[in-house]
């Protein structure tokens, strides 16, 4: 399921990322906002096709609701995640933004999912906080 590739990506960003204080992407927009406008365009198609073959493979396992607009559902969850970036809202340190991350893919996860997908969501989460 693409919520234990997500978390798992998550601790792996959280350990390499450990010492940087700020966000790249934070970074990025500040002093390089054409270069992260395009990155930006790239991430939406690329992120786009991920998200989607997710949703499509969880309505399908009954992991998540059959009746969720993936169209929406999926520009929700892109702008949430865009969000945890916003260095207004959530600050630039890294360690508060890996957590924001993972605190949006609950909150995107419970919003979709059936009874089965909350269960399989809070098993993750319980064995992410263990890691």
């Amino acid at each position: 399921m693409q919520l234990k590739k997500t978390l798992s990506l998550n601790l792996f960003l959280k350990r390499c990322l450990k010492n940087v204080k700020t966000s790249p992407m934070f970074q990025l927009k500040k002093y390089y906002p054409e270069t992260y406008n395009k990155v930006m365009k790239h991430q939406i198609s690329t992120f786009s096709e991920c998200v989607r073959e997710n949703l499509h493979k969880g309505v399908k396992e009954k992991l998540y609701r059959q009746d969720i607009d993936i169209d929406i559902v999926l520009k929700f969850y892109f702008q949430l995640i865009n969000g945890a970036y916003d260095g207004e809202l959530f600050g630039t340190n890294m360690e508060d933004i890996i957590k924001t991350e993972v605190k949006i893919l609950e909150y995107h996860t419970r919003s979709i999912a059936t009874s089965k997908g909350v269960k399989i969501l809070e098993e993750q989460l319980i064995n992410h906080k263990k890691k």
